[in-house]
C-alpha cells in the first residue's frame, strides 16, 4: 500500500499535472477518430450498439441541435418533405432521443478525476485489466475532445474551444475579449474565474463593460 509519495514520484506528479493541464486547456480541434473509438468502446461495455456520431462546434450549438431534433414539430416538417435525412435520423434516434438517457460529459474539462486514477496506476497501484482498459478510454476521450452527450444509438460530440485565456492562477480571465470561445462564435466572459454575463463586443470595449458590471454588482450588494 502506498501511503506517501517518494521524491521521484513527487517530481513525476508535477510533470504529469503539466501534461494533463495541457490537454485540459487545449484549443486544438478535437481528435474525432480517437473520440469516436473510445466512446464506441464504452457503449460496447454497456452492451449497447455502436452509436452514430454527430459533431457540433460548441456545447451551445450542440444543445440547440439536440433540442431541435427532439421537437415533434421539426420531426413533422422533415417527414412532410419525405427526406431521406429524416429516415436515416429516425432509424438511429427512434423514441430514445426523447427519453431521459441524455447525460452530458465534459471531456477535457473532467480530466482531473480520470488523471487521479491514472496517476495512481502509474506509480504502482494496480487495477484489474478491464478496469485499466476502461480508464484508458476515459483518458483518451478527455485528451481528444470537449463535451459529449450519449443517447441510445447516437452520440452528440462538441468540439473544443478555439480560444482560452487564463490569469496567473489558471482561472478563466480576459479583459480584451472572451475568456473562452468556440468556432461557432459562442463566447464566455470571465474576470479572474467569475463569469460575467451581458457582454456585447459590438457596443464597446470588453474591459469597460466588465468593470462597469463589476461596479454595479458591488454597489448592488
Amino acid at each position: 500500500m502506498i501511503t506517501k509519495l517518494t521524491k521521484k514520484q513527487e517530481k513525476f506528479l508535477v510533470e504529469y499535472r503539466k501534461e494533463m493541464l495541457r490537454y485540459g486547456r487545449s484549443t486544438e480541434p478535437s481528435d474525432r477518430k480517437t473520440t469516436e473509438k473510445s466512446i464506441s468502446f464504452l457503449y460496447k461495455k454497456m452492451n449497447k450498439k455502436e452509436p452514430n456520431f454527430f459533431w457540433f462546434d460548441s456545447p451551445f450549438s450542440g444543445t440547440i441541435g439536440i433540442e431541435i431534433l427532439k421537437d415533434k414539430k421539426f420531426q413533422k416538417i422533415i417527414k412532410n418533405f419525405g427526406s431521406n435525412l429524416w429516415s436515416n435520423l429516425e432509424s438511429n434516434l427512434g423514441s430514445n432521443l426523447r427519453s431521459d438517457l441524455d447525460n452530458m460529459f465534459w471531456g477535457q474539462h473532467e480530466l482531473s478525476w480520470v488523471a487521479f486514477y491514472d496517476f495512481c496506476n502509474l506509480i504502482g497501484i494496480k487495477y484489474k485489466k478491464d478496469e485499466r482498459e476502461i480508464l484508458n478510454h476515459w483518458l483518451n476521450i478527455g485528451k481528444s475532445t470537449g463535451w459529449w452527450s450519449p443517447f441510445e444509438n447516437i452520440c452528440f460530440c462538441f468540439d473544443r474551444p478555439n480560444v482560452l485565456n487564463l490569469d496567473e492562477d489558471g482561472k478563466l480571465h480576459c479583459l480584451t475579449g472572451p475568456a473562452m470561445a468556440f468556432k461557432d462564435g459562442y463566447s464566455l466572459f470571465f474576470y479572474h474565474g467569475s463569469e460575467i454575463s451581458g457582454i456585447d463586443m459590438d457596443i464597446g470595449e470588453v474591459e469597460t463593460q466588465i468593470k462597469t458590471i463589476l461596479i454595479f454588482k458591488e454597489n448592488a450588494a
